[in-house]
């Protein structure tokens, strides 16, 4: 049922995404990911070695592929960052669905349908969504990754492991920003209860699978390891030196980029569309009819989904309209950037 959904999402969401990633002017952060791909494509030139690449080298790799066949770079290096872009919803969807399948189907497809629209109405999906850069490729892994790796946690079987360690190595080597999510991928192969608590074999797959999907960045690190930890790590340094030498106003440092995704994602411009964030509260209401059922939440803004159950206290009807305003209270500030209507935001 999950791979239906799978599907279904993707084929409603596709033509949305497509026209968001088609309509978008060209992004100066565009030139060096669609260069590279060419320089490999045509030229047969290695990043790092041949020329500098000052991000991982997988998603240039996938460029060239592509650029082999087709001569319409641009189009073509969009194309896979739409389509990641819809696999993303696609996965919000098809897991918001399973999560709520028990409650009956209904519940399950107005709880997909509601997360879907969220992640898609959010400035922060159709601000960045559609251009020719790692941010949708190497989302899309992680959460197939995320997926698998919950998968192998409940079946306890080495292959699922091996398989989410090799996802969240290839969006490593597609954006080296995922590099961290190592660490409670781990965490959670050790402390989630189990027949064995402490079980390193599922450790040891998941290793192995990081190290087979990084098998590729790490030949090149070790092929020219100066160049690659400068192109990966160092520029960055030197980029904000430059930066503040010359007195540029957007030196990107922490506040920032902080400020940035103030103004562009969580101020709003206009009012928010009642009509999209209705979907947001409408999963709480539904569960809130239940006398019996475990008090959960379910949000998901932007790319991300989230699930959580304390299974400790019971919701009574006495209590819904307290539930309702929780729920209000709390995920207002997800509604904040939706896309609002009529203009784009500068």
């Amino acid at each position: 049922m999950g791979f239906l959904v799978f599907f279904l999402v993707t084929a409603m969401t596709l033509p949305i995404v497509l026209g968001l990633g088609m309509t978008k002017g060209l992004s100066h952060d565009e030139h060096q990911h669609v260069a590279a791909g060419a320089l490999i494509a045509r030229e047969g030139l290695m990043p790092y070695r041949d020329f500098p690449h000052f991000h991982t080298p997988y998603l240039a790799c996938v460029y060239a592929g592509i650029f082999r066949f087709c001569d319409h770079l641009l189009l073509s290096a969009r194309m896979v960052s739409v389509l990641s872009a819809t696999g993303i919803l696609a996965v919000i969807g098809s897991v918001a669905f399973g999560l709520f399948r028990e409650r009956g189907r209904r519940t399950a497809a107005l709880v997909c349908a509601g997360s879907v629209i969220l992640a898609l109405t959010t400035r922060l999906f159709t601000e960045t969504s559609g251009y020719a850069w790692n941010h949708e490729p190497a989302l899309f892994l992680a959460l197939l990754a995320f997926v698998v790796h919950v998968a192998g946690i409940r079946a306890n079987r080495a292959g699922w492991f091996i398989a989410s360690g090799m996802l969240l190595g290839l969006a490593i080597g597609t954006r080296i920003t995922y590099a961290p999510l190592v660490a409670p991928f781990g965490l959670a192969l050790l402390l989630y209860p189990g027949p064995i608590r402490w079980d390193w074999r599922r450790v040891f797959a998941f290793s192995g699978g990081i190290l087979f999907g990084l098998s590729g960045m790490i030949y090149l690190f070790a092929t020219v390891p100066e160049q690659a930890l400068y192109d990966n790590f160092g520029f960055a340094k030197t980029n904000v030196v430059y930066r503040f030498s010359t007195g540029e106003p957007r030196t990107m440092t922490l506040p920032t980029k902080l400020r940035f995704f103030w103004k562009l994602i969580v101020r709003r411009t206009q009012p928010c569309s009642w009509s999209v964030r209705f979907p947001l509260w409408q999963p709480f209401w539904l569960c809130a009819e239940h006398n019996n059922a475990s008090s959960g939440s379910f949000a998901s803004s932007g790319c991300c989904c989230r699930s959580c159950s304390s299974g400790r206290s019971r919701l009574r009807r006495s209590s819904t309209s307290t539930s309702i305003r929780w729920c209000r209270l709390s995920f207002s500030p997800h509604c904040m950037p939706l896309l609002p209507l009529g203009r784009s935001c500068r």
